[in-house]
């Protein structure tokens, strides 16, 4: 079992190990914390905001497998499987690092054109992108153009949106089109205080 405790001066986990144990607090590990926050951001594709879709309550994180009782459309969260292979290290112990995480969100819609299954994915993934630019999106005075969208609130250093690639059903894959759109995420790591 675990719930979130809000109001926390720290995104706080409570957490039960063992059923006769008693609950501890744990704070949130920084990179659940920026999942958590790029999932809140996606969830921000919605009609209502100018999208041609709405994702409230249709994002996930770390899942992979979907079936037709999935909703549609829906985006998914994956964390790479590969690390980053030139993480810098720095400090007399190298206690802290500088690294590059790599995420995977992966998209699916209905597939409304039979002739043309993948079309509504070109849609979807550029919705997707749009709003996740706004981690990175400043005007030129440099002031960002969503304060609260920017870094993730602070949790990150950078973020690349690298090209998206949109795919048709796939046999032992997905029975669905699904769109993939590959994000670099640079963050300061502290070995000592892994926790946001």
């Amino acid at each position: 079992m675990s719930q979130t405790i809000p109001g926390a001066a720290l995104p706080v986990i409570v957490t039960a190990a063992f059923a006769a144990q008693p609950l501890r607090l744990w704070p949130m590990s920084q990179k659940l914390h920026i999942m958590r926050a790029l999932s809140a951001l996606i969830e921000g594709v919605t009609r209502a905001n100018g999208y041609e879709f709405t994702l409230t309550g249709r994002v996930f994180r770390g899942r992979a497998i979907f079936g037709d009782e999935s909703p549609s459309p829906c985006v998914t969260i994956l964390e790479s499987p590969q690390p980053d292979p030139q993480a810098a290290t720095g400090g007399l112990n190298a206690e802290a690092r500088h690294e590059e995480w790599r995420i995977f969100v992966q998209g699916w819609a209905d597939d409304e054109d039979r002739d043309n299954p993948t079309d509504q994915l070109y849609q979807l993934q550029a919705c997707v992108a749009k709003r996740v630019s706004e981690i990175i999106s400043a005007r030129p005075s440099g002031r960002p153009i969503n304060e609260a969208a920017y870094m993730l609130g602070g949790l990150i250093t950078g973020c690349h949106i690298g090209p998206g690639v949109v795919r048709p059903p796939v046999d032992q894959v997905s029975s669905k089109s699904f769109f993939y759109l590959p994000l670099v995420i640079t963050l300061a790591v502290d070995n000592q205080r892994p926790f946001a």
